[in-house]
């Protein structure tokens, strides 16, 4: 891999993205033909509207590309008069308008890729996951190119088609067959400076890379890259709101960058917005694949995991988690006792920070309500800890159940009484925490139990013991009419 990646976890870290030209003696500035792409979520890749478009059919791209374009030149005539002489213009001017294309939007600004990179449709979900920043050096990226091509740091419309021109006059292709030919031999692609046809060019400074049919996704063209032409920056998600408020109060915003009411309207919205500060999700998935600061592993006293959810831990985190929870000198023995470890390899897999291994406790019948004290503690002790190190999200399993006895009525609802005592006591403060179970019926049960205490909360904290007596009493009676089934089967 020819581009590097590097993490930018604090906003002095970003100043390496800001300020990274450095000084040219020859013109005596601080200057570099660096261009920005912002992606909202790492785990986008860059590809351009029209392989979006595809989908399946990419092998008919070519075909649905030449449709796209000969049908919108029809249709723009009137308000771009001689649109259709030009493959590059009608690409250009769709591009502009929302038609699918080959071309690809970057920027000379690292501030406007800031603004695209910590722009969400839903933003609530702004802390929710890590976002990109691609740097690409033009003269690096075109001085790989075969002649005509690497005579120009970019290319107009117009030295574009020059280019082209003394190619297809020997070999008889079109502009893009001969394009993609000329493209595939060498891996490449080309920046384009399109004219300026309305002000939002103007605003975004646009240039766009015109990417080749044959090519599925630019990361592809970008490994082979000359060293150091091509960065992958990855910010991390707890600073995007924080560099989404900075550049709103420095007017990097769609007020500037989609001029006009639509812009206006989308900017309000934003600054507008009542941010929900406490974010409570249960998800049907593995923990080991969450984005979260801190993952929840149980673990027995020997600090070895047990259990099939433990194993997986351990086995994504790498053998240095083991050797972590065995050198540890923390105390850790009864039940509720906490072990804090690093995320070794989870860490670059999902981005988790931390782990937390907890000494849980079976669930006593003799006892049942010492135990729910004991476990909605656990959840408490867990949360505050997560907060006082500075952390904004954490992810858990459903502690309690499985192999500790607990139902699940009552392992739900020791967990969500713990999140809310948390968003109470500590009204203001952002985090985010996530279940993660794996099967369906703990999932469906989990938003049942959910919605019915929400109402509880709202009520008097007797109303919390009424509603898990009531839920003992009715698991009782399944129990009991379970073993009476069970006893007319074998007669």
């Amino acid at each position: 891999m020819a581009y590097k990646e590097e993490r930018i976890e604090t906003l002095d870290g970003l100043n390496k993205l800001l300020f990274e030209p450095k000084y040219q003696e020859d013109i005596g500035r601080y200057r570099q033909l660096y261009l920005y792409r912002g992606l909202s979520n790492l785990n986008y890749h860059l590809e351009t509207s029209l392989q979006r478009c595809c989908k399946s059919k990419k092998k008919e791209m070519k075909k649905l590309e030449e449709h796209l374009l000969n049908n919108f030149a029809k249709y723009a005539e009137m308000e771009h008069p001689g649109i259709g002489q030009s493959v590059w213009n009608k690409m250009i001017v769709g591009q502009h308008h929302g038609l699918p294309t080959r071309l690809m939007d970057w920027t000379r600004s690292p501030m406007i890729a800031l603004h695209f990179a910590t722009k969400e449709g839903n933003i609530d979900q702004l802390d929710r996951h890590d976002c990109v920043v691609w740097r690409l050096d033009v003269r690096k990226l075109h001085a790989q190119l075969p002649k005509p091509y690497n005579n120009s740091s970019v290319f107009s419309v117009e030295t574009l088609e020059k280019a082209i021109e003394s190619r297809i006059q020997q070999s008889g292709l079109t502009p893009l067959e001969q394009y993609d030919k000329d493209m595939e031999d060498n891996k490449g692609m080309v920046i384009l400076e399109p004219p300026t046809i309305d002000q939002r060019i103007q605003n975004q400074y646009s240039f766009f890379s015109v990417v080749p049919s044959y090519v599925n996704r630019v990361e592809e063209i970008l490994e082979n890259c000359a060293d150091g032409a091509v960065v992958k920056y990855i910010i991390d998600r707890n600073l995007r709101w924080q560099i989404r408020d900075m550049l709103d109060e420095g007017n990097v915003n769609e007020r500037i960058i989609m001029p006009g009411l639509d812009g206006i309207a989308q900017w309000m919205a934003r600054h507008y917005h009542v941010r929900e500060m406490f974010h409570l999700d249960i998800s049907l998935r593995n923990i080991t694949g969450v984005i979260s600061d801190v993952i929840v592993c149980p673990t027995d006293q020997k600090r070895m995991p047990r259990g099939e959810l433990e194993k997986a831990i351990f086995r994504t985190a790498g053998k240095e988690l083991l050797k972590a929870c065995q050198d540890n000198d923390a105390r850790y023995e009864e039940p509720g006792d906490i072990l804090v470890t690093d995320s070794f390899e989870l860490r670059g897999k999902s981005g988790i920070k931390c782990v937390f291994h907890v000494l849980g406790d079976r669930w006593h019948a003799d006892n049942p309500t010492g135990s729910r004290q004991m476990l909605t503690k656990l959840y408490d002790d867990l949360l505050e800890m997560a907060i006082e190190g500075g952390f904004k999200s954490v992810s858990f399993p459903l502690l309690g159940s499985g192999r500790k006895g607990f139902s699940q009525s009552n392992a739900w609802g020791c967990a969500l009484a713990a999140c809310d005592h948390f968003r109470k006591k500590h009204k203001g403060e952002q985090m985010a925490v996530t279940f993660c179970v794996t099967t369906d019926e703990v999932y469906q049960n989990g938003l049942r139990f959910r919605a019915e205490l929400e109402k509880v909360f709202e009520k008097e904290p007797a109303a919390l013991e009424e509603w898990f007596a009531e839920k003992d009493a009715m698991e009782a009676q399944a129990l009991l009419q379970g073993n009476f089934n069970r006893r007319d089967r074998r007669r």
